[in-house]
């Protein structure tokens, strides 16, 4: 399926693997062990819509942002 990654990040099935991952991940930060502001990262693109458990790694806004080298300006609902 060809979809855009903004597009990808709106669907149903999107936020219910992101739930998954955040309990798989306990809810706190791969990195910093943060509760507060958490993405889940791709570690790929080659997987979407059926993402495994090691293509996912939680981390929180800060983490990710210093993983990319960049700001995230994200909507709201990616945040818990």
């Amino acid at each position: 399926m060809n979809i855009k990654k903004s597009n990808y990040y709106k669907t149903e099935h999107w936020r219910e693997r992101r739930k998954e991952a955040l309990e798989d991940a306990d809810n706190v930060c791969d990195i910093c062990g943060t509760k507060k502001k958490l993405h889940i990262h791709h570690k790929h693109y080659n997987s979407l819509f059926k993402e495994k458990e090691e293509d996912l790694v939680c981390l929180c806004k800060d983490c990710h942002e210093d993983l990319h080298g960049r700001v995230f300006d994200l909507e709201d609902d990616v945040y818990d």
